[in-house]
């Protein structure tokens, strides 16, 4: 189709050409190039539209030059596309021959890596909706039917998935094979990256009074409101000594988010009995005095959590 060929319709279209895509299509129309129709769809917003050449762009090369735009496509609509911004015209080539053509399934799946081997554990393990949501573990009466390679392997499988992601119940089977290689590999899991893994683990492997205040000081120092830090309180919580306390302090004080900040000023106002509750709502304006740590006010609040634990101290003698 030739410009004398459009329609009235089709000819306002090319009279709002661009200057660059108009000149682009003569140039192309002048070496024998025709136009295989006008459309209104993708890639073309409605207020604009696209001109489909017969064939490939021969008068210029097909790559972006200025403000004149050209990319590359492999669809079954076009292979090329110029435009210019804001990419309401476009002169489209023709798609390429092939570019509907269906891939080759076979070889597609001749050269995509083989599937991971079936878990020969899948359906103990087998997790469904209802089991998640009921807080289910897996079927762990099947372990006793195990021969002695087979919970070896089971030991090999649990650990992985505990060291790649994993949660509660791989600690939990590890517990019931109770092997030295599965309860040192529960006792590492202290400290995984899954708060609901470390309490599981807090939980059913009990600790002596001074690793516990040792963990709580360690979870203390690495909390941050987006990970941990309801893992903190709660070994704070459980373990209020004076070693803890300070650590708490010191929180409020060098934590590098605000937020963390306040939410150890209000575990230490529990922890020296001032507050009801981890984070008490009747004493949250003194806590958000905790939000700037470069404010005169930050620094007198500080201090006054700092005399608070003082004073809860000198009681306690």
């Amino acid at each position: 189709m030739r410009l004398e060929d459009l329609s009235a319709a089709d000819r306002r279209d090319y009279n709002g050409l661009p200057t660059l895509l108009r000149e682009l299509l003569d140039a192309e129309l002048a070496a024998g190039n025709q136009i295989a129709g006008v459309q209104h769809a993708y890639p073309a917003a409605p207020i604009g539209a696209s001109f489909l050449l017969t064939g490939p762009v021969a008068t210029r090369p097909r790559q972006t030059d200025g403000e004149l735009r050209f990319f590359e496509r492999n669809s079954s609509l076009y292979s090329g596309e110029f435009t210019v911004a804001p990419r309401h015209f476009f002169i489209l080539e023709p798609p390429l021959p092939d570019a509907g053509a269906y891939p080759d399934m076979d070889a597609l799946r001749a050269a995509s890596p083989p599937p991971p081997p079936r878990s020969p554990f899948a359906a103990m393990m087998a997790i469904d909706y209802e089991k998640w949501h009921d807080g289910i573990g897996y079927d762990l009466s099947q372990i006793p039917l195990m021969t002695p390679e087979e919970r070896k392997d089971l030991e090999a499988e649990l650990i992985r998935k505990l060291r790649d992601d994993g949660d509660w119940r791989d600690v939990e089977a590890l517990l019931e094979l109770d092997t030295p290689t599965a309860l040192a590999a529960a006792e590492k899991a202290r400290g995984h990256h899954s708060p609901e893994v470390r309490n599981y683990v807090e939980q059913q492997i009990p600790v002596a009074p001074a690793e516990r205040e040792a963990q709580a000081i360690s979870a203390i120092e690495r909390a941050a409101i987006r990970s941990g830090i309801g893992h903190a309180v709660e070994l704070a919580i459980n373990c209020n000594t004076r070693d803890v306390r300070r650590a708490v302090l010191n929180q409020a004080r060098t934590a590098s988010d605000s937020t963390t900040r306040v939410h150890m000023a209000a575990l230490l106002y529990y922890l020296c009995g001032k507050s009801k509750e981890a984070f008490d709502w009747d004493h949250r304006p003194y806590f958000l005095r905790f939000n700037d740590d470069n404010t005169a006010d930050f620094r007198a609040a500080w201090t006054e959590l700092r005399d608070v634990l003082k004073d809860f101290e000198a009681t306690r003698r």
